[in-house]
């Protein structure tokens, strides 16, 4: 017990020694000396380690593990400090590379600015940040981002974008306020590259939070996409007029996102010659993945593309609640695709088209769908469940507890070659077209979409009590949809939109994402052996 003991003492000693040697750096691009120390408030540095313009101590002085880089608030970093390769950590001690709120140029605290400036930057193929492991990057204002033909050219992998992540593990991006990027020419013939915001590698730890990143700087340009591959988890972001939110393999965790306006980009231009040259226009993409929860989303208005693909590997399986999608102006509303084929996962096989032969499991619960928009509805929602195409075969679909609006309420699982091999669409999906769900009260103008506002409502008490599912990554089915966040003030993100509604531990639930009352009686739940459809 002693030996034990002392191990412990010599452990916490350890620990608290790494802590205390740790750094805090202070940089200030208006006022700071590259000679300077560095190391407080009145000797900061000009430029930041990495930074190509950083000299002197600066570029002399080693940041370990645990360190901090401060950046004054209300300053702006010009097109020359990039290409900016960030300091590394280590796994649990990461470098911190933020702010601190109390420093700041001006009469009150702002982001600090790093801006492209609308120009190339001439390093690595115009990539703006490169990103270790174990680094979180905090509360910057990221602007100016520009990009060429030329300049993208035979770009490697995750160039060519602000943020190049790579395959690296303990990298978060938190607080950060995403615009202004531009490009040179508006079609295919002058621009034929999209740039990542962020490109990561897709398995691992890393996240991106609580950051507004939107194309609406430049109205009608939808040429960014947002996360390429990664990173894993993402959460409380708000995103808007982008070609597309996420291209993501092997994510794991991805709630309560705001995603908004999504269209053709530029290099797609004119459209719909250049259709599909150069990216997936769609809300949420999975290529695949090793179990996924994607739940209190809101996705609205996909002018391009699918609104939502989920597509879990042989062996595991994708859950998705709490979503209110809506608005989608094309017949690709929600997919359930085959994951692209992957050695380690598709041991049956390839489809041929680089897909693989079987996928996994696909439970899609107490979502709201309107399958279309207010001017043409589509029942790819609701019928044909299970067949997810390219010669891939679903090992099970389940749908239960949902809310579609639709062009008519033909519902029900796929039959015959490629269909699940289990595949149930339950009696407590509620399917109804545009008009009686308007007739309702349900529409795609209230302030939280096609939600309920009367107990006689056909969602109210239709739904099966998901009660004994409600632990561990799925104990918010229990509560009803935040409907995500808003862009709030200082351009962060107010998370959740909405006050959540507790869906009761006995009795029916309601169908769709919302439930009309946390407390009093609950309506009986209908008795209809099929769907309940109107």
């Amino acid at each position: 017990m002693m030996r034990l003991a002392r191990a412990v003492i010599l452990i916490s000693c350890f620990l608290a020694a790494v802590n205390a040697f740790a750094t805090t750096y202070y940089v200030d691009y208006s006022s700071g000396n590259d000679s300077n120390n560095g190391t407080s408030k009145t000797s900061p540095w000009q430029n930041a380690p990495g930074m190509q313009t950083c000299a002197k101590l600066c570029n002399s002085t080693t940041i370990n593990p645990g360190d901090s880089i401060i950046l004054r608030g209300g300053v702006t970093w010009p097109n020359a400090s990039f290409m900016w390769n960030l300091p590394g950590g280590a796994t649990g001690n990461p470098v911190y590379v933020g702010v601190d709120q109390t420093w700041y140029a001006g009469s009150s605290w702002v982001r600090p600015v790093l801006s492209a400036g609308g120009t190339v930057i001439p390093d690595n193929y115009n990539t703006m940040f490169n990103v270790p492991a174990n680094v979180t990057i905090d509360n910057f204002e990221i602007t100016g981002f520009y990009w060429t033909t030329a300049s993208c050219s035979g770009a490697p992998y995750g160039d060519c974008g602000i943020f190049n992540a790579g395959q690296r593990n303990g990298q978060t991006w938190e607080n950060l306020y995403i615009h202004g990027w531009t490009h040179a020419g508006t079609n295919g013939a002058t621009n034929n590259g999209v740039v990542m915001i962020i490109a990561a590698g897709g398995s691992g730890n890393s996240v991106a939070h609580d950051n507004v990143i939107v194309g609406t700087d430049v109205p009608g340009d939808h040429s960014a996409s947002v996360f390429f591959n990664g990173p894993p988890i993402a959460y409380n972001n708000y995103i808007k007029q982008v070609s597309s939110a996420a291209i993501v393999s092997y994510a794991t965790s991805y709630h309560d996102n705001h995603i908004e306006d999504i269209g053709p980009a530029y290099c797609n231009m004119p459209f719909p010659q250049y259709a599909g040259n150069c990216t997936h226009e769609n809300g949420f993409e999975d290529n695949g993945d090793a179990g996924l929860y994607f739940y209190n989303n809101v996705i609205t208005n996909v002018n391009a593309g699918l609104a939502l693909w989920l597509a879990p590997n042989p062996g595991y399986t994708v859950t998705a609640w709490n979503n209110v999608i809506y608005a989608i102006h094309d017949n690709q509303v929600l997919d359930l695709g085959p994951p692209v084929y992957s050695p380690t996962y598709c041991s049956a096989g390839s489809t041929g088209n680089d897909y693989c032969l079987a996928a996994g499991n696909y439970i899609f619960e107490n979502n709201t769908v309107e399958c279309g928009d207010d001017t043409t509805q589509y029942d790819v929602c609701t019928d044909n469940i299970g067949a997810i195409g390219s010669g891939s075969v679903a090992n099970s679909v389940l749908f239960q507890n949902n809310y579609f609006v639709a062009l008519n309420t033909a519902t029900g699982c796929a039959t015959g070659n490629g269909s699940a091999t289990s595949c149930t669409f339950a009696a407590s999906n509620v399917v109804q077209t545009l008009s009686t769900a308007n007739g309702q009260g349900y529409n795609s103008s209230q302030t939280y979409a096609f939600s309920p506002t009367q107990s006689s409502n056909s969602t109210v008490g239709a739904g099966t009590n998901l009660t004994s599912s409600c632990s561990g990554s799925l104990s918010s089915l229990c509560s009803d949809t935040t409907y995500a966040c808003t862009d709030g003030s200082g351009n962060q993100p107010s998370c959740p939109a909405r006050t959540t509604n507790s869906r009761p531990t006995t009795g029916a639930w309601d169908s769709g994402a919302y439930e009309f009352s946390s407390s009093g009686g609950t309506v009986a739940p209908p008795t209809a052996l099929s769907a309940v459809v109107q």
